[in-house]
């Protein structure tokens, strides 16, 4: 999982260097130091994710909820103003909530938007059809699904204009360019394309 950990550090320095409005008990949560994340890819994990690359991503998907967000249904769920526990799920649900998200992303990653469209539609089946969910956590793990498949397939080069937009002065431009350039953009290959595909219909036929 070390690629992942360097997704999400490489989309927390550009999130980091920007100006976001969000809860502080979110922003103490997502206020993990580059040594830190780095740190978790000798930690492991249960699922392959260490506690706190689960909750750093998390608390990501968090700070850039909008103030509604949708289940796939189009129910519209209010959000700002909400207590934040309303949508919260247990670290080892939200650890699952991540991994069918990972296989998400590489499918997505390969070009696979099928594979990835049915991957989330079976989490979304399954979470439903468990009962025990309510609207809002039905909507936050929908959100956390996206929200980390957008960080897994960040893609580094694109770091430079989305920094330049974000009018930083200088050194911190500088900085935070610095820092993405050490990671790479996520690939695909004959073999990986094959694995994503039998894990995704083994996941949907489950």
């Amino acid at each position: 999982m070390k690629q992942v950990l360097g997704c999400v550090l490489a989309a927390l320095l550009i999130v980091a260097a920007a100006p976001v409005a969000w809860s502080q008990k979110a922003a103490n949560e997502v206020a993990v130091t580059k040594q830190g994340v780095a740190g978790q890819q000798k930690a492991g994990g249960k699922g392959g994710l260490s506690d706190r690359t689960v909750r750093v991503l998390a608390s990501y998907a968090w700070a850039h909820i909008p103030d509604e967000v949708s289940k796939p249904d189009g129910t519209r769920i209010v959000v700002r103003g909400v207590d934040i526990d309303k949508f919260m799920l247990s670290l080892e649900d939200t650890r699952r909530i991540v991994m069918v998200a990972e296989r998400s992303a590489q499918a997505k990653i390969c070009g696979m938007n099928d594979m990835e469209r049915a991957n989330h539609d079976k989490m979304m089946k399954v979470e439903q059809e468990s009962k025990r969910w309510s609207n809002e956590q039905l909507a936050w793990i929908h959100w956390l699904h996206e929200i980390t498949v957008k960080v897994r397939v960040f893609d580094p080069s694109t770091a430079s204009k989305r920094v330049n937009e974000m009018q930083l002065d200088p050194k911190a431009e500088k900085k935070v360019l610095e820092d993405v350039k050490r990671f790479k953009k996520p690939t695909c290959n004959d073999k990986k394309r094959k694995d994503v595909r039998r894990d995704i219909e083994e996941f949907v036929s489950s």
